[in-house]
C-alpha cells in the first residue's frame, strides 16, 4: 500500500479534506465498500501526520 500512502501524504490539506468529505458522504448514504474503508483509513493517517482534525458534521 505504499503508493496509496504516498498519494494521500502528498495531497494538499484542502484536497485531502475533500476526499474525506466525499467518502463520509457515501457512508451516510449507506454506500460503503471495503475499498472505501481502506481509503478512509489512509486519508485519516495522512491527515493526522499533517495535523488535520476532521470534525464529523450532521449533514444529511
Amino acid at each position: 500500500m505504499k503508493n496509496e500512502d504516498d498519494f494521500y501524504r502528498n495531497l494538499p490539506p484542502d484536497l485531502l479534506s475533500a476526499f474525506h468529505y466525499e467518502i463520509q458522504k457515501k457512508i451516510k448514504q449507506n454506500i460503503l465498500t471495503r475499498a472505501m474503508e481502506i481509503e478512509l483509513t489512509l486519508i485519516d493517517q495522512a491527515a493526522k501526520e499533517k495535523g488535520i482534525l476532521f470534525i464529523e458534521s450532521s449533514y444529511k
